[in-house]
């Protein structure tokens, strides 16, 4: 059988058919490539056959994955045993100053803490507010058309490599804001947090959209009766 009638006797479902609810598509992309594996494999050997082996393959690819992170795990701690043995854990907690490779070198983690914060806490205030709009307009206003077309463009945005993301921030969000702020540095939070709050909009939305559709049509049905709109 040639690979296109495989792919075209590969049907997916558009709904779940215990819950009813609709598939995702990145799950859908998983079940069509595991269907078409299987019945590849049945081209060249028995139904049970192909089952057994394509069942196999997955349970060694879980396997490996497992493997692998227990490796990463066993790696950061043995790192981090010998680097504990010279640094006191209070001096790495309270330490207000970063240097590891000038000296003299301070391993102190605090500057490092509070500037995650304080990035997140920027990134947060921009993509909530976005994220959440667009989830709203996706759901509940938006007609299907508009739904298929900007939600590829959401996963699209989803996929840009995060060093896209910071080579942008340097090159084009930085120097708007030496602009607006003549005395910023170069590597300054501002200009992280917006940025990161561009690149998780896609994140939120989808998240927010999900939970919005996922409520039940009875409660919706209950709130408008109780005077509520959209």
């Amino acid at each position: 059988m040639p690979w296109f009638l495989i792919l075209e006797a590969s049907p997916i479902p558009e709904a779940c058919k215990i819950c009813g609810e609709p598939i995702d598509p990145a799950d859908k992309i998983t079940s069509f490539f595991a269907i078409t594996f299987i019945n590849l494999l049945s081209i060249q050997y028995e139904i049970p056959t192909a089952f057994f082996l394509s069942k196999f393959i997955f349970f060694t690819c879980a396997f490996l994955s497992i493997v692998v992170s227990v490796i990463i795990v066993y790696s950061l701690v043995s790192q981090a045993w010998g680097f504990f043995a010279e640094i006191s854990v209070s001096e790495f907690i309270s330490g207000t100053r970063w240097s590891p490779i000038l000296k003299p070198r301070s391993y102190g983690v605090l500057p490092l803490v509070s500037g995650t914060i304080l990035v997140s806490i920027i990134a947060a205030m921009v993509a909530v507010p976005v994220g959440v709009g667009v989830a709203m307009f996706l759901s509940e206003y938006a007609s299907e058309k508009t739904r298929k077309t900007f939600r590829p463009l959401l996963e699209i945005l989803a996929g840009v490599p995060t060093v896209v993301y910071g080579y942008f921030a340097l090159s084009f969000v930085t120097p708007v804001l030496e602009k607006i702020f003549p005395d910023i540095m170069v590597f300054n939070a501002l200009s992280a947090g917006l940025v990161m709050g561009l690149m998780i909009i896609p994140m939120i939305s989808s998240i927010t959209e999900d939970a919005m559709i996922s409520v039940p049509k009875s409660l919706r049905e209950a709130g408008y009766a109780l005077g509520s709109t959209k």
